[in-house]
Formats: structure tokens, C-alpha cells, sequence
């Protein structure tokens, strides 16, 4: 499975559980490797395999990052929190004063001008 921008490893991060997953898309940013779960190069069967192995046989090592995670999401990935981060973007924007069309549709002026 794909899931470019990371919601389903924050999700298991908030049920304390470790993450292990391809080093791929926003999982990159969402998981931190070898303390919130581990990042496996994508496609590597091998890698995935001794992870998931690593944690199975360490129930200890799989708590602690279990807890970790969950850290890790309410700090970072609550709806509040992506909420805050957002309307600081747009506040951003807005304080720039770029004509409206340019923030919509940067390529706009090469149509508008012909």
C-alpha cells in the first residue's frame, strides 16, 4: 500500500504502536527511524521483514517506541495543531500582498499577458 501523506502511521503512532513502514512520502517526516519505529528502504522485503522481527522479539524495544510515537503525534499532529500551523501559512501569504492571481494560479500571468 501507498499512502503518500502519512495519516495512517500517525494514527497507529497515537494507539502506541511502532511504525514500520517504506521510506517514502510523509511517512518520512511523520516517523522518526529507530525511535518511533523504523523507516525501511522501499521494496526491500529483507529490511521490512527484520524490522517487524526486531520488534516482535522485543517487546520492550516495541513499547518504548509505541510510547514514543504517541508523543510524537500529540505534539505535532493534533488537528489543532496542523490548524494552527496552516492558518500561520495563510497569514503568511496574506501578509505578502501578492495580487490574487498570483497566489491562485502562479502561471496565470504568462496567459493574462498574452
Amino acid at each position: 500500500m501507498y499512502e503518500p501523506f502519512g495519516i495512517t502511521p500517525i494514527e497507529a503512532m497515537a494507539c502506541q504502536r511502532p511504525v514500520v513502514g517504506s521510506a517514502t512520502g510523509g511517512i518520512k517526516y511523520s516517523v522518526v527511524d529507530g525511535k518511533t519505529g523504523y523507516l525501511v528502504p522501499p521494496k526491500d522485503a529483507d529490511a521490512l521483514a527484520g524490522r517487524l522481527a526486531t520488534l516482535a522479539g522485543n517487546r520492550m524495544l516495541a513499547q518504548q517506541m509505541g510510547r514514543a510515537g504517541a508523543l510524537r503525534a500529540r505534539n505535532l499532529f493534533t488537528w489543532s495543531k496542523v490548524g494552527d500551523e496552516l492558518a500561520a501559512i495563510f497569514r503568511d501569504l496574506a501578509a505578502q500582498k501578492l495580487p490574487a492571481w498570483q497566489v491562485a494560479a502562479p502561471g496565470a500571468a504568462s496567459v493574462l499577458n498574452g
